[in-house]
């Protein structure tokens, strides 16, 4: 403990010597105690109560998205339902319920493949800095729409979450990233608060995955037919990570090297996020905290 406390024991070998009883009169100086060099009890209980605070400030200067929930929902999966659903609660518009998205042009993986690989490691760099994640899933053989989707993440009374998409296009020339975000009113709730905060994570995630991965950026699109937006009662937003019909994406999206410098940016942009969100007390994790 005085080691770890910046007091030099010397060698430890579990001997009480010459270097360790000034280590511990040091300690003692330092705690407004009698400095006799004597491990009594209450040099004891100081050195205990001192350590015990300095690895609480080291765990949570390790884990700063600690008592945060953050929803990651790699889009798709291995095989597609075409039953209808509607596209928000009451609502007439019926979307088909999940597809198998799109595939490689040039690699042929699949991008439901994809989704949930930069999902997992997105998921342990989350997690590494203390926060909660919530995943939609876990494996390519499920059968969850995109209603479920979200109903999943209300239940988890998640923070905020990230839909991970990768997108395709007729014109093999299209390339870049960008996010999709729900449109005022489109959302399952009457909060229009929570529309501006998917938005404003929708940016704040798009600057740092650009600035990690130097991707061409294409901008923020507004959706209003987006089912797992409109079943959502929490802040939202869609990655779309690149064109896997563009031949330089499609390799660059099914390789570790660039799924991690994407995890990268995500991560920072989730802490620039929360750092935000705490400095203007938005979030229930930072009120529970005050109040604790």
């Amino acid at each position: 403990m005085l080691a770890e406390l910046g007091f030099d024991p010397g060698d430890i070998d579990g001997i009480f010597g010459a270097q360790l009883e000034k280590a511990v009169r040091n300690f003692q100086l330092y705690a407004g105690l009698g400095a006799n060099g004597v491990a009594d009890t209450a040099t004891m209980d100081a050195l205990k109560s001192r350590y015990d605070e300095a690895m609480s400030c080291n765990t949570q200067a390790e884990q700063p998205l600690k008592g945060v929930v953050i929803g990651l929902d790699p889009g798709h999966q291995r095989t597609g339902n075409s039953d209808l659903e509607p596209e928000r609660p009451g609502s007439s518009e019926m979307k088909k319920k999940v597809s198998s998205g799109t595939a490689g042009r040039f690699t042929g993986v699949p991008e439901y493949v994809v989704n949930l690989q930069v999902s997992i490691k997105l998921k342990k760099a989350l997690e590494s800095l203390g926060a909660q994640v919530v995943m939609t899933r876990e494996t390519h053989d499920v059968d969850i729409s995109n209603a479920e989707r979200a109903m999943m993440m209300n239940r988890a009374n998640v923070d905020c979450w990230l839909r991970i998409h990768a997108n395709g296009s007729d014109n093999p020339e299209v390339h870049g990233m960008f996010m999709l975000v729900p449109a005022v009113g489109s959302m399952a709730t009457d909060d229009p608060g929570v529309q501006e905060r998917s938005v404003a994570l929708a940016e704040t995630l798009l600057q740092a995955a650009q600035s990690s991965t130097v991707a061409k950026i294409l901008g923020i699109q507004t959706r209003s037919d987006q089912t797992g937006f409109g079943w959502s009662i929490v802040p939202v937003c869609t990655l779309e990570m690149g064109h896997m019909t563009n031949k330089d994406e499609d390799y660059q999206l099914v390789t570790e090297t660039y799924q991690n410098k994407i995890v990268l940016g995500l991560t920072e942009g989730f802490l620039t996020w929360f750092q935000l969100a705490m400095d203007h007390t938005v979030w229930r994790f930072y009120r529970d905290e005050f109040l604790a």
